[in-house]
């Protein structure tokens, strides 16, 4: 049928959200015997923890992972060719794509102001919707360095997806039960995140549409889930950049006009991490810098 009305509004599978699954688990069927005898087809390992952890209730798989997002970076390679040699005049190095958010909070601060689309105004760094989600996003990097114990082998690899679990999280200590607000790492993801916001779109008293900004061509890249990333960097997608016309419909601006031949100026790469983690080993859970085994990942 097309819905519960429909005959006994019984159905073979169900689509749900994760928070669901307790409530309901114990009407659901167990699959880990049936993904551990379609090994060949489904490879279970290739998706990620969190994903895993999220479908399995009493250590039993009673979901399969169908959709899971996270923040990715989308940056433009034209803005970052525009101004790489002021930059590099400025601040005595070079314009690079950040790898971690420190780096990122920096460098959307020093291209926040300057002209990006040639229209004689200053435009802003990477643009942000900023949501809760976002901010965790920040956070994330900061707080969980590895979900489960992590191991090394006689080459000094780490291998961290099969030990015990960590209790790593980003709201509650899992012994205690208290929140997870009263540390040096939230507080420094906060504080990096409220410049980051601050470099953004979004300024006091204005609306923070980073969608019609990205558009717009006043943002030098963006922070997004993948599929809005897509929409954005792609030359036919919906929130991609408009050339701007003259008054005659002549194209003034265009996006990479000022790129090499082959070259596109839609970039886009994972989200990056952190060079601080908090030290979940050590009292008062210090913040620490990101090496070694207290930073594996």
């Amino acid at each position: 049928g097309n819905g519960f009305e429909d005959g006994q509004g019984i159905y073979d599978a169900y689509i749900a959200h994760t928070p669901w699954l307790p409530s309901i688990y114990d009407g659901l069927k167990n699959l880990s015997a049936y993904i551990e005898k379609n090994a060949k087809f489904v490879d279970i390992m290739d998706i990620d923890q969190a994903a895993r952890d999220a479908s399995a209730y009493g250590g039993e798989m009673v979901a399969f992972p169908y959709d899971t997002n996270y923040f990715a970076m989308g940056w433009r390679q034209d803005v970052f060719k525009l101004h790489s040699a002021s930059y590099r005049d400025t601040y005595n190095e070079e314009l690079a794509v950040p790898k971690t958010i420190e780096e990122l909070v920096l460098v959307s601060e020093r291209l926040n102001g300057l002209d990006h689309n040639g229209d004689g105004e200053p435009d802003w760094g990477f643009c942000v919707s900023p949501q809760t989600k976002v901010f965790y996003a920040f956070l994330a990097p900061v707080m969980q360095t590895h979900l489960r114990e992590c191991k090394t082998n006689t080459d000094g690899e780490f291998h961290c997806g099969v030990g015990e679990r960590t209790g790593q999280n980003l709201f509650f200590d899992v012994d205690t039960f208290e929140p997870l607000i009263h540390n040096e790492g939230f507080k420094y993801a906060f504080d990096l995140y409220n410049r980051f916001v601050r470099a953004s779109n979004c300024k006091p008293g204005g609306i923070c549409d980073f969608k019609a900004a990205f558009s717009d061509g006043r943002c030098a890249g963006a922070i997004a889930l993948p599929e809005t990333l897509t929409e954005m960097l792609l030359e036919d997608g919906e929130y991609t950049i408009q050339p701007r016309l003259d008054e005659e419909g002549n194209v003034v601006w265009a996006p990479g006009q000022n790129l090499s031949d082959g070259e596109y100026w839609g970039r886009r790469s994972i989200f990056p991490g952190s060079d601080k983690v908090l030290d979940w080993t050590t009292p008062g859970r210090p913040l620490v810098d990101c090496v070694g085994m207290k930073c594996p990942l």
